[in-house]
C-alpha cells in the first residue's frame, strides 16, 4: 500500500514531519548518565509510601536516626581517643628526654 504524499496548490509536495530522515538517538556522557541515576536515587527511596508511616516505619525511621547519631558519637569519640593517645606519646617523649639532659656527666 502506498501512501501519497499531499501537494499544495502549487504543485509543490508538503513534506512530512520525518522529511529530513531518521533522527539521530540522544548520546549521555558517562557523567550525564551518573548524574541522572544519583538524582533518580534521591528521588526514589526503596520502601517508601506517600502518607502517613505505619508504626513500624516511624520506629524504624526513630531507630535509623538515633543510629546515624550514635555514629557520629562513635567517630568523635574514637577521634578524641587517637588524639590523647598520640599526646600521651609525645609527653613520654619529651619527659625522657628532660630526663636524659638532666642527668649527672652529660656535659
Amino acid at each position: 500500500m502506498t501512501t501519497a504524499m499531499p501537494v499544495r496548490e502549487t504543485g509543490r509536495m508538503v513534506s512530512s514531519a520525518r522529511g529530513d530522515g531518521p533522527r539521530r538517538r540522544r548520546a549521555f556522557t558517562a557523567a550525564e548518565k551518573l548524574a541522572h541515576l544519583t538524582a533518580y536515587e534521591q528521588a526514589v527511596t526503596a520502601g517508601k509510601r506517600g502518607g502517613k508511616l505505619t508504626a513500624e516505619q516511624a520506629e524504624i525511621a526513630r531507630l535509623k536516626q538515633e543510629l546515624e547519631l550514635k555514629d557520629k558519637r562513635l567517630a568523635t569519640t574514637e577521634a578524641a581517643l587517637d588524639i590523647m593517645g598520640k599526646a600521651v606519646a609525645l609527653l613520654e617523649t619529651i619527659s625522657e628526654s628532660a630526663e636524659q639532659d638532666q642527668r649527672p656527666g652529660k656535659r
